[in-house]
């Protein structure tokens, strides 16, 4: 027992050393990945289509005569961290009060290419997030009939995400 009392006084600074080494590591591990990832929604609309007599659609008809439905959205995300943070999982959901009534992938607007007779756009599947940065976009997302029978039921829509642990985020778009 007196052996191992010697042996540590004969190596305390080196020990010491290396514990201060180690929890400066862990520390500087845990304050890197310290921040929040804040939404902040700039603009949203949902349009509420149906078809018109006169050869057209009619776009912003009242909700229970709507076929169709569109929705956009400008959000501004920032990452507090100091390292680069993922997104996965982007839904539009809509809720009637609490409970989850249909939920679908956006699309995103920055790459929307025009052809002949339509246009084409990517659905975000994820967003990168730079370190100490706030990123722009803007989704949109146009819902079939189907899609649109269940979100008349609805009365306020958000925005769902996962980030790379796992953890789970949801910012209030509107209500209507």
């Amino acid at each position: 027992m007196n052996n191992i009392g010697e042996i540590i006084s004969d190596f305390e600074g080196i020990i010491g050393a290396l514990l201060g080494v180690i929890v400066t590591l862990i520390l500087t591990h845990i304050l890197k990945h310290f921040g929040a990832i804040k939404f902040y929604i700039v603009g949203f609309e949902i349009n509420f289509i149906s078809d018109n007599d006169d050869w057209g659609t009619n776009i912003n008809s009242s909700k229970n005569e709507a076929m169709q439905a569109e929705i956009q959205s400008q959000i501004e995300i920032y990452n507090g961290a100091e390292i680069p943070k993922v997104l996965r999982e982007i839904e539009f959901c809509f809720y009637k009060n609490t409970n989850l009534i249909v939920s679908v992938t956006p699309d995103d607007k920055a790459t929307e290419e025009y052809a002949k007779f339509g246009y084409y756009r990517d659905m975000l599947f994820n967003i990168n997030l730079p370190s100490k940065q706030i990123i722009d976009i803007n989704l949109i997302k146009f819902l079939n009939e189907e899609e649109t029978k269940q979100v008349k039921k609805c009365n306020r829509v958000y925005l769902e995400a996962k980030d790379h642990n796992g953890k789970f985020y949801k910012a209030l778009l509107g209500e209507f």
